[in-house]
């Protein structure tokens, strides 16, 4: 439980939330949207920890599954240097990635968390660059 406190008062203390619309990207609802054709920009940091995640996903599915994801989404939190309208859109992406962690922790074997999970990090490659 402490865990999804931290996460949910990282988040808020990252400064996610209000961007502004421009000619690169607009707020749309909880969601932040890039201009057609373009991809938000990561800093290295986060781009090994999502690598270390899907790496994790693609793996042999052990009972240690949720708590490993746990422990990198975890560190990507903690090693949030980004800033702007692209750490805006990392943290829209996280949050429903992190949600859908919470129910994999709770329920270690559904096939149909763990699906949307890999779903979400499929989706990022589309979104990030």
């Amino acid at each position: 439980m402490y865990k999804i406190v931290f996460a949910l008062i990282f988040l808020a203390s990252c400064g996610g939330g209000n961007v502004s619309v421009s000619g690169e990207h607009a707020h749309d609802g909880d969601a932040v949207v890039k201009s057609a054709g373009t991809k938000w920009k990561l800093d290295d940091p986060t781009r090994q920890h999502i690598a270390a995640i899907e790496k994790i996903l693609g793996a042999d599915h052990s009972p240690a599954l949720a708590a490993d994801l746990r422990k990198e989404t975890d560190q990507l939190l903690k090693d949030c240097r980004m800033k702007g309208p692209d750490h805006d859109a990392l943290h829209a992406w996280l949050e429903p990635f992190l949600q859908d962690l919470k129910r994999l922790e709770s329920d270690q074997g559904d096939a149909h968390t763990l699906h949307s999970l890999q779903n979400r990090v499929s989706d990022f490659h589309q979104q990030f660059e």
